[in-house]
């Protein structure tokens, strides 16, 4: 008797715990469709983003969507280009492999208008004879740390004949992305499936994010950009950059003032920055691979005006340039955006869009022209 009346016990047990467990996994898929039906389709499919031990992000292979107001996609080897491309490198190829990150990447900018793409337009019209690739590895929210590792782990097998690193002010902010801890492979595998799928998961995620920088006075930019993804997507327009005029080619345009105002960086942020930035130069002395810096910041805005000032900004190119110049090569965008009005060249030292990109490529171009285009890249080029 009470053998049985423990048995029955057990059995509504189950029953309830089934009719629970049915119960939770409807919801889910009741809310998983109605997510869905109204997914703004702009913002393309979830799943752009997958973790990784070393680099913490990178970005899925072959993704279509929208992000910061622009249509997106990656190619077959994850990272953004309208173009597949083989690994192996055929006869007559130069390829150039940049590094950086959403500037380069090219935040708010179509795929036409990021600095890397005009570049290679250039270097294209300049020799048409070599076949250049130029391969816009920028990923938004690295750091000159987790671009140091993509160029340790990618660089064997992509072979680049020249390694470009986009360096902006904020590589120099503690990022604490040296001493980040790995999970367990199958952890990263299982998130990515789950983004890549449920779109109901990706929703909680950026509702998480949310609720957890909203007590962050200064939330990291890896946030923020993952923010950007749950906005609904307001395309913006694309520039006639083919009309643009291009002032700073004028020899006699002024050049910028000496620095008023001193900049001192950030010392914690210095300090995890610069045993990145040895890094990169170690390789290129070694001999691994030939490395520039393109330092990526302008003039300061004068209050309202519609015009640059000589402010902090200018202190920073210099210390910037006499840090990075040794022994790699390095060239910076300020001086050209100085005969610029910012409305000429929006949002030049922040996520430049394609006006001031337009600039950036020139100024890159003429310096690899000029400085580069000798010795072993010369003839890697022939």
């Amino acid at each position: 008797m009470r053998w049985r009346l423990i048995k029955g016990f057990s059995m509504r047990w189950v029953v309830r715990l089934a009719l629970c467990g049915s119960g939770v996994v409807c919801a889910t898929l009741l809310l998983e469709l109605g997510i869905r039906l109204t997914w703004d389709q702009r913002q393309g499919v979830p799943g752009l983003v997958l973790g990784h031990p070393t680099r913490v992000e990178l970005l899925a292979p072959n993704y279509r969507g929208y992000f910061a107001g622009q249509p997106l996609r990656t190619n077959n080897l994850g990272f953004r280009d309208n173009r597949d491309y083989e690994l192996r490198k055929r006869p007559g190829v130069f390829r150039i492999v940049v590094l950086g990150d959403s500037v380069t990447f090219g935040h708010g900018c179509r795929f036409e208008e990021t600095w890397p793409y005009l570049l290679e337009q250039s270097l294209a019209r300049w020799r048409p004879e070599v076949a250049w690739q130029v391969w816009n590895l920028g990923v938004p929210g690295y750091d000159t740390t987790l671009e140091l590792r993509t160029l340790q782990e990618l660089g064997p097998s992509y072979q680049p004949d020249l390694v470009i690193v986009g360096f902006h002010e904020n590589d120099v902010s503690a990022w604490g992305y040296h001493s980040k801890a790995a999970m367990p492979l199958w952890l990263y595998d299982l998130k990515w499936w789950l983004k890549r799928h449920f779109y109901l998961y990706t929703t909680l995620r950026f509702a998480y994010y949310r609720l957890k920088h909203q007590r962050v006075e200064k939330e990291t930019s890896a946030a923020y950009e993952q923010q950007l993804l749950a906005k609904p997507a307001q395309v913006i327009a694309p520039y006639d950059l083919e009309r643009m005029d291009l002032k700073h080619r004028d020899p006699h345009a002024p050049r910028p003032p000496s620095p008023s105002v001193p900049y001192e960086p950030d010392a914690a942020g210095m300090a995890a920055c610069r045993l990145a930035v040895d890094g990169f130069k170690r390789l290129h002395r070694e001999g691994r691979y030939p490395i520039v810096f393109f330092i990526n910041i302008a003039p300061d805005r004068r209050g309202a005006d519609d015009s640059f000032a000589n402010g902090v900004h200018n202190a920073m190119n210099r210390v910037f340039l006499e840090w990075l110049s040794d022994p790699t090569p390095a060239v910076s965008a300020y001086d050209a955006f100085w005969t610029y009005h910012p409305s000429e060249v929006p949002d030049a030292g922040e996520h430049s869009l394609g006006p001031a990109n337009v600039v950036k490529a020139d100024v890159l171009f003429t310096f690899l022209r000029e400085r580069l285009m000798t010795g072993p890249a010369k003839e890697r080029a022939a």
